[in-house]
C-alpha cells in the first residue's frame, strides 16, 4: 500500500480486502484444491506470459494468476532450502519471457513495478476499479456532416482532456456510405475509392502515454467526405465498436461502458438492429445518440432511437445550427464512470430506462459568489421554461426540440429555480468557479502566515504540518476546508480557520500527485468548490544510522543497540512507526515503537539484543521506521563469538584413564574414544552429539556425555575415511537446536602388516594342514576390526579361522588357515591367499604349496569284482592297501556296472 502511495478510505479498504480475498482463494485452490485444478510448476512460464499479456482492467484474471504463483512459490521455497545457490531467483535477462521459476516471477514484478506493470499491480490489489469501462465514439463521416464534424471533434477532445472521471479506454469508429462512390462517382471529391463503409475501430488505452498522444492526433484528422446517396452504415459502426477487443483478446466494451453515435441520417442497415441491441444489453453498454436533424420524432431515425431506449442511452435531436451547442453542453451530463452513472442505473434496476424528468414543475440549485459562468441544460416537453434568479428576476427561455440552454456570466449567488407552467422537467447545471488562491506551508504553529507566503513548496509526504490558504477574496468566505485530491478522491483534508490575512489548518499530507481543492461556503451560505494547482508530494528525506560500537556477543549475552533517526526535511513534523526485523540467531525487542520528529530533529531508538546459542554466526540487526509513505532502515551487524573446541583421542576408557593424545588423527575405520574440549563452557547450553561430516552429510554421529575428570565431553566412534569436518550439535535452554562446524581434518588409511608364521611348503594329495599368519596393527592408537577371507587355486581349499578379528593399536593377532589338497595323480604347485579388511584398508598375503601325488597304481588280479571289462587297481597309501575299479570308456559306478549315455 505504501509503495503505491495509497491512503485510507472506506471504499478503497473494501476493494483491497476483496482483492486480497480473491488472491487467497486462488492460492488455496491451487495448493489444496481438486487435483485437476492444482497449480503445477510446469505451467510457470505459461502463467507468466498470461500475466504480462493481461490489461489492468482484467483484475480478476490477474489476481487468479497472482494467487496461483504464490502457491507455486511457497512450494518452490520449501524445496529450495536444500539448494546452495540463490541465483535461480534472479529476474532473467529476458524478463517474463524467460521466467521458469515462481520466485523469478515475483522478482521480475519488483523490477518492473515502477515501469509498465505499476498499474497492473495496482489492479491486482484493487487499487483501481474492476472492469474499467470504455467510451466509444461512433462518428458519421459522410459529406453531409461537414457542419457538425467540428462539434463532434470538440466533444471528443473535451472528454479526452477532462480531469474528471476517466474510462479505461476510448475508441473511435467512423462509418460512411463509401459504397455509393462506385454508383455515383461524380458526387465524390476524391479520385481514388475510399475505405470501407464502416470501421476500423481504434482503441486508445488511457494507461498508456503513447495512446493518449495518438488519440489527439486522430481526433484532429477526422473529416467528413463523400456520401450523397441516402442512409449510412450506422448499425455496423455501432456493432464494430461493441465488438472491439484488446490485442490480447479480451473485450474492451465491458459492463458500464458507453457509446455515443453522431449522425445526420438514418441507418440503411436496420436488418442488424436487434443484433446490436442484443450485444449492447449482453455487455450492459449504454448507447447515446446525437442526431443532427430537423425532422420530427417518428421519422427514419426510429431504429436509432430504439437502440438508445433499449440500452438506457440518451437521445439528443437538433438542427444543424443547434447541434454544436447541444453537443458541447450535453456532453458534460450524458456520461459518467462512477456509481451514479445513468447507464449503471438503467441496468442495475433491471427494468426499463428510468425517466429523467422529475415529478415537480420546479427544480432548484445553489450558486456561490465565486461562480463566474453558469450553464444550464433543461429537458422538458413544454415549449418554454422560466428561470428565477435569487433576486427574484425571472427569465423565460424557449425550448428547442425538448431542450433549453441557458448561460450567464457572473450569476447572482444564492438559490436559483427552473420551472415550467405544467408538466415536468429535468435541469442539469454546470458552473465555473473563479477564485484565485495560494497554498503555503507553515513549519511552526506559532508563526504568522504572512511570513510564509513564498513557502509554497509542498512538504514531504506523510508529514504533518500547518497549511495556509491566501486569497484576495478571503473576506467573502465564511467556511472552508482545503482538500488534497488524488485520482479523483480526497486523500487528505484540512479544515481552515481565519488567521490574519489567511486561513490556516492542520493535516497530514498525502503522497504522490495531488490537486489542491478549496471547498466551503460564501458569506451567504452558498457552497462552492474550486481546484487549484497540481503538485507532487514527494517522499521525505530521513536517515537511520546505528551509533553503537558493539560488534560481538557471546552466546546468551545481551546488549542494547542504539540507532539515531534524523529528519532531514526543512519543515513538517513526522510520526514514525518503528519496527525491527528479527534475525535468526538473536532475540530482539524494541524499547519504543513510535517516534515523532520535527523538521531537522533527531531521536534515538534503542533495541535490546540477546545472542542465542549459535556461536560463530553473524546477523544484520535491521531497524525500520515508516511514516506511512517512506520506510527508512538502519543496519548493525553483530557476531556471536565463535566457539573454540578441540578433539583429543584415546584407545579406550578415555574418561576413566584420563589419557589422551594430540598427535594427529586415528586411522580411518578404526574405533576409539574421543574427547571434546571446550575452553570456555557456555551456561545453559548442552552439547549432545559430535558428527563427522563429509560433503555436507553426517556420515558418523556419536552421542556425547560429560566427563568431569578431564572437564570434557566424551564419546566413542568409528572414524570415517577422507576429509572430514567436526560438527558439534547441541541445544540451548529453550530447547533450540544448533550446530557448529570446525575446520576440516583428514582420516587416512591405517598401517597394517600380515605375515606368515608357518613354513610348511608340501602337502600330500588328499591331505590337509594348518597355516598360521600374524596380523600387526602398526598404528599409534585406535582399535581396528577386520573381516578375514581366503582364496585358493583349483585343487586346494583354504578356510580362515576365525573369519573376523579385532586388533588394538601396536598389538598383533594370529589367524589360522586350514588348507586341504584334493586327490591328484600328478605332483603340482598350488597357491592360496589370505585377506584382511577393516572397511577402509585391505591387506593381502599369499602362500604356495607343493602337492605330492600318490604312488602310481599297479594292475592286480581282479580283487574288486569289476564288470564290463573294468580293471582292478590296488593303491597303497600310508601303509594301507586300497582296491578300486578303473572303468572302460562308457562305463561308471563303483564296479563299472553302469552304462553311461
Amino acid at each position: 500500500v505504501n509503495k503505491f502511495d495509497k491512503v485510507d478510505s472506506d471504499t478503497g479498504y473494501t476493494q483491497f480486502v476483496e482483492a486480497v480475498t480473491e488472491i487467497t482463494e486462488a492460492r488455496q485452490e491451487a495448493c489444496i484444491g481438486p487435483l485437476d485444478e492444482q497449480a503445477s510448476t510446469a505451467n510457470v512460464s505459461k502463467l507468466a506470459h498470461q500475466f504480462a499479456a493481461l490489461s489492468p482492467s482484467e483484475g480478476r484474471e490477474l489476481r487468479s494468476i497472482f494467487g496461483r504463483m504464490l502457491c507455486l512459490r511457497d512450494d518452490y521455497s520449501a524445496k529450495r532450502k536444500k539448494r546452495a545457490s540463490d541465483d535461480s531467483c534472479n529476474c532473467p535477462r529476458g524478463g517474463f519471457d524467460d521466467v521458469v521459476e515462481p520466485c523469478q516471477f515475483f522478482t521480475c514484478l519488483d523490477k518492473d513495478v515502477e515501469e509498465r506493470f505499476d498499474k497492473k499491480i495496482e489492479a491486482v490489489f484493487g487499487f483501481i476499479a474492476e472492469d474499467l469501462q470504455c467510451l466509444a465514439f461512433v462518428v458519421d463521416t459522410t459529406g453531409s456532416m461537414r457542419e457538425e464534424i467540428d462539434a463532434v471533434k470538440d466533444l471528443i477532445e473535451a472528454f479526452v482532456s477532462s480531469e474528471g472521471d476517466e474510462p479505461a479506454c476510448y475508441s473511435i469508429t467512423p462509418f460512411n456510405d463509401n459504397h455509393g462512390y462506385y454508383d455515383y462517382p461524380e458526387n465524390y471529391d476524391f479520385a481514388t475509392p475510399p475505405g470501407p463503409d464502416y470501421g476500423p475501430v481504434t482503441l486508445y488505452d488511457t494507461f498508456e502515454e503513447t495512446d493518449l498522444r495518438t488519440i489527439h492526433e486522430d481526433i484532429s484528422s477526422l473529416k467528413a467526405y463523400g456520401g450523397g446517396d441516402g442512409p449510412e452504415y450506422g448499425m455496423h459502426g455501432l456493432q464494430t465498436a461493441l465488438r472491439a477487443k484488446w490485442p490480447w483478446g479480451s473485450d474492451a466494451m465491458v459492463e458500464g461502458s458507453q457509446a455515443i453515435l453522431f449522425t445526420d441520417h438514418y441507418a440503411k442497415d436496420t436488418d442488424i438492429m436487434m443484433k446490436v441491441i442484443e450485444e449492447a444489453r449482453q455487455k450492459q453498454v449504454c448507447v447515446h445518440l446525437f442526431l443532427s436533424t430537423s425532422k420530427p420524432p417518428g421519422d427514419g431515425f426510429d431504429s436509432y432511437t430504439t437502440v438508445a431506449e433499449s440500452t438506457g442511452g440518451t437521445i439528443v435531436r437538433a438542427r444543424h445550427t443547434e447541434f454544436h451547442d447541444l453537443v458541447q453542453i450535453f456532453g458534460d451530463f450524458s456520461t459518467s464512470y462512477n456509481d451514479k452513472s445513468p447507464c449503471r442505473d438503467f441496468y442495475n434496476a433491471n427494468s426499463e430506462r428510468k425517466k429523467r424528468s422529475s415529478d415537480k414543475k420546479c427544480q432548484s440549485f445553489t450558486v456561490s459568489a465565486f461562480t463566474s459562468v453558469l450553464k444550464l441544460l433543461i429537458t422538458t416537453e413544454q415549449s418554454q421554461v422560466v428561470i428565477q434568479k435569487p433576486s427574484g428576476v425571472k427569465v423565460t427561455n424557449r425550448t428547442v426540440r425538448g431542450y433549453a440552454i441557458y448561460r450567464e456570466l457572473h450569476p447572482e449567488p444564492g438559490e436559483w429555480f427552473v420551472c415550467v407552467p405544467r408538466g415536468t422537467l429535468t435541469a442539469s447545471f454546470n458552473n465555473r468557479v473563479l477564485l484565485d488562491f495560494v497554498v503555503a506551508f507553515v513549519n511552526d504553529e506559532e508563526s504568522s502566515p504572512a511570513h510564509v507566503v513564498s513557502t509554497t513548496t509542498p512538504p514531504p509526504a506523510c508529514s504533518s504540518g500547518r497549511v495556509a490558504v491566501l486569497s484576495s477574496r478571503l473576506q467573502d468566505i465564511s467556511l472552508a476546508r482545503l482538500n488534497f485530491v488524488k485520482d479523483g478522491d480526497i486523500a487528505a483534508s484540512a479544515p481552515l480557520t481565519p488567521c490574519g490575512k489567511a486561513m490556516v489548518g492542520n493535516t497530514t499530507f498525502p503522497s504522490g500527485t495531488v490537486t489542491y481543492q478549496l471547498q466551503g461556503e460564501d458569506l451567504g451560505g452558498n457552497p462552492f468548490e474550486i481546484s487549484g494547482r497540481t503538485v507532487d508530494m514527494k517522499l521525505g528525506s530521513y536517515s537511520l544510522n546505528a551509533v553503537s560500537s558493539v560488534a560481538e556477543l557471546r552466546p546468551g549475552e545481551s546488549t542494547v543497540l542504539v540507532f539515531e533517526l534524523h529528519n532531514q526535511n526543512s519543515y513538517g513534523s513526522t510520526e514514525f512507526t518503528v519496527s525491527v526485523e528479527s534475525p535468526p540467531d538473536f532475540s530482539v525487542a524494541l524499547q519504543e515503537t513510535y517516534a515523532l520528529l520535527e523538521a531537522g530533529g533527531s531521536t534515538q531508538i534503542s533495541i535490546q539484543v540477546s545472542a542465542n546459542a549459535h556461536p560463530g554466526v553473524s546477523n544484520d540487526i535491521t531497524v525500520a521506521a515508516n511514516d506511512g509513505c517512506t520506510t527508512v532502515t538502519g543496519t548493525h551487524t553483530l557476531m556471536i563469538v565463535p566457539l573454540d573446541f578441540s578433539i583429543e583421542y584415546a584407545e579406550e576408557n578415555i574418561c576413566s584413564t584420563g589419557t589422551m593424545t594430540s598427535s594427529g588423527t586415528p586411522p580411518a575405520c578404526s574405533s576409539g574414544d574421543f574427547a571434546v574440549l571446550i575452553p570456555a563452557p557456555i551456561p545453559g547450553i548442552s552439547f549432545t552429539h559430535l558428527s563427522f561430516v563429509q560433503s555436507g552429510r553426517a556420515v558418523v554421529r556419536n552421542a556425547l556425555s560429560p566427563c568431569s575428570r578431564i572437564d570434557a565431553l566424551v564419546g566413542h566412534a568409528t572414524f570415517p575415511l577422507g576429509v572430514t569436518t567436526y560438527q558439534l550439535n547441541g541445544k540451548d535452554a529453550n530447547d533450540n537446536r544448533f550446530s557448529y562446524n570446525s575446520s576440516s581434518v583428514e582420516f587416512s588409511h591405517g598401517r597394517y602388516a600380515l605375515n606368515a608364521a608357518s613354513t610348511a611348503e608340501e602337502l600330500d594329495a588328499g591331505e590337509h594342514t594348518y597355516f598360521v599368519f600374524t596380523l600387526h596393527n602398526n598404528n599409534l592408537y585406535g582399535s581396528a576390526s577386520f573381516s578375514v577371507s581366503a582364496g585358493s587355486e583349483r585343487g586346494i581349499s583354504a578356510v580362515p579361522q576365525p573369519d573376523s578379528i579385532a586388533v588394538t593399536a601396536g598389538s598383533n593377532a594370529e589367524i589360522q588357515v586350514r588348507v586341504s589338497a584334493g586327490s591328484s595323480f600328478a605332483s603340482q604347485s598350488k597357491t592360496f591367499t589370505l585377506t584382511v579388511n577393516d572397511g577402509c584398508t585391505s591387506v593381502t598375503t599369499s602362500h604356495t604349496l607343493s602337492i605330492t601325488a600318490p604312488e602310481i597304481p599297479t594292475a592286480e588280479p581282479d580283487l574288486c569284482g569289476c564288470e564290463n571289462g573294468g580293471t582292478c587297481v590296488t593303491v597303497t597309501r600310508r601303509g594301507r592297501v586300497h582296491h578300486f575299479c578303473q572303468c572302460r570308456s562308457g562305463y561308471g559306478g563303483r564296479l563299472c556296472q553302469i552304462e553311461l549315455e
